[in-house]
């Protein structure tokens, strides 16, 4: 017997709590927008609407199978006749979802300089490595992991209403995406 479709719960992109709208892209063309991004991104959650959806992933996996950023996919209706149901149609839902947070590499620039229009015509200012070498207790060096002073997340949506269409969410801002 098989389990009823179901698409993902929605979450809210409030400007109240600091998400954008980024812009959208082909699904086939998403891991060239996070090329053009000079911060680097984790994936935190993969999300897919069970018994509704299937992703494929075209391409050389390389060793990120699933990873979005590094390779083009396709999303299509796993129903039995290949089509959206109709309540899908009428109530566009999220039917996949992948969530990013920025790993800290962003930390090269300096805060002030956030709002700037130009990154490329940034003065950089001395930063510390985003990696703090630490010594523990058998004298070996260890590090402190990067983090993310604005706490940058994405999120890449696709909707029931259109497969092919990748909305990208930005909660905060950093210099660069």
């Amino acid at each position: 017997r098989r389990r009823k479709a179901r698409a993902l719960n929605r979450t809210k992109h409030s400007k109240t709590d600091g998400w954008t709208r980024v812009g959208s892209s082909h699904t086939s063309e998403v891991y060239q927008t996070f090329e053009q991004w000079h911060n680097d991104y984790t994936p935190h959650a993969y999300e897919t609407a069970d018994n509704l959806v299937e992703v494929k992933h075209l391409g050389h996996p390389v060793d990120r199978p699933r990873d979005i950023r590094a390779r083009p996919f396709i999303i299509q209706w796993i129903t039995p006749d290949r089509d959206a149901p109709k309540e899908f149609m009428d109530d566009p839902r999220p039917v996949f979802r992948v969530e990013y947070r920025c790993n800290g590499s962003c930390g090269d620039a300096p805060a002030s300089d956030q709002d700037s229009e130009n990154p490329s015509d940034l003065e950089h200012r001395d930063m510390p490595p985003a990696k703090e070498s630490l010594k523990g207790k058998n004298g070996k060096k260890k590090y402190k992991k990067a983090t993310c002073p604005q706490n940058v997340t994405l999120h890449v949506e696709v909707y029931s209403d259109d497969l092919s269409k990748a909305v990208v969410y930005q909660r905060n801002t950093h210099w660069e995406t």
